[in-house]
């Protein structure tokens, strides 16, 4: 491996582990959805203007930032929200690899590996015990959320694969214009208007 791949490999660690704290700052004074949405309206805007569509089916765009944007990061956000831990989040999610395995051989006829099951049974046995340490309803309800946008995640990961596309950046810039109206409408639905109000106040 190379110096630069070495570098790159530690610095997405870095950037994904900052990532869990500092959105546990936003959601002291944010909802979780509005927070979500504002980040993928950031990611789409104004780049989309700018960046050439990829080459692919729409469809599989669109299924993707309602995946990804909903079903795994404002899940994610809820679920820190309500009582797990940036740390623990960060490590629950990702038994999307576990999920994703599963699906490459659900969908994809993959092969499995005695090692990777057995790590996925390590995985699995691991979830269950920081389940059984969380104290409260809403703390064991968070970790479910955390492992079903874990699920999102790997489902997202599916549609990738079957859509083929080559240009990534470019199919995260125009897949992000999908998630932030359908998250608005969810805070929308949970609080009213109190979570924009709020918004407006900070």
């Amino acid at each position: 491996m190379l110096k630069k791949h070495l570098a790159l490999a530690v610095l997405v660690t870095l950037v994904w582990g900052v990532n869990f704290p500092i959105t546990q700052l936003g959601l002291r004074s944010v909802d979780p959805f509005v927070l979500t949405g504002i980040r993928f309206a950031l990611a789409a805007l104004p780049l989309v203007f700018f960046i050439k569509r990829p080459a692919v089916k729409f469809s599989y765009v669109a299924a993707y930032g309602f995946i990804f944007g909903l079903g795994m990061w404002g899940v994610i956000n809820y679920g820190i929200q309500i009582g797990v831990s940036p740390g623990i989040a960060s490590l629950i999610i990702q038994l999307s690899v576990f999920f994703t395995m599963g699906w490459g051989f659900l969908l994809f006829k993959e092969n499995i590996r005695k090692a990777q099951i057995v790590g996925a049974l390590l995985a699995r046995s691991g979830v269950a015990g920081i389940i059984s340490t969380q104290e409260g309803n809403h703390a064991v309800l968070g970790v479910m959320l955390i492992v079903l946008s874990a699920l999102a995640w790997s489902v997202g990961n599916v549609i990738i694969k079957k859509s083929g596309v080559k240009e990534i950046f470019s199919f995260m810039v125009w897949a992000s214009l999908f998630p932030p109206i359908p998250l608005f409408l969810m805070a929308w639905w949970m609080h009213g208007s109190s979570p924009f109000e709020g918004l407006n106040a900070s």
